[in-house]
């Protein structure tokens, strides 16, 4: 996938994100880690202190949050789809049914 960098899923185990560690293909070193920032509803990158980037690696890195972000947008909708039966959810909440379904 990447030519320069390593993208390692970390353990999410109990959680409802994922996130991953990014590492250099070169020597393996830690270059940062990306995860789920809530309050942008978007997978992010925090880069390591003292890392340097090429246009090569974060256009790489840039791909990868992309492609990320829009797994986890089409996973969101598809779970919102698989639950939803036509009732409002403050309908099903006070068991009133609406007059059309």
């Amino acid at each position: 996938m990447s030519k320069h960098l390593y993208f390692i899923e970390g353990d999410n185990s109990g959680k409802k994100t994922k996130y991953f560690e990014v590492q250099s293909k070169f020597d393996s070193c830690d270059l940062g880690r990306i995860k789920w920032h809530s309050h942008w509803r978007q997978y992010i990158f925090e880069p390591c202190l003292d890392t340097i980037w090429s246009f090569d690696c974060l256009e790489d890195l840039s791909l990868f949050l992309k492609n990320l972000n829009l797994e986890h947008k089409q996973e969101v909708k598809a779970r919102k789809n698989a639950n939803d039966d036509g009732i409002p959810p403050n309908n099903k909440l006070l068991g009133i049914l609406p007059n059309e379904l």
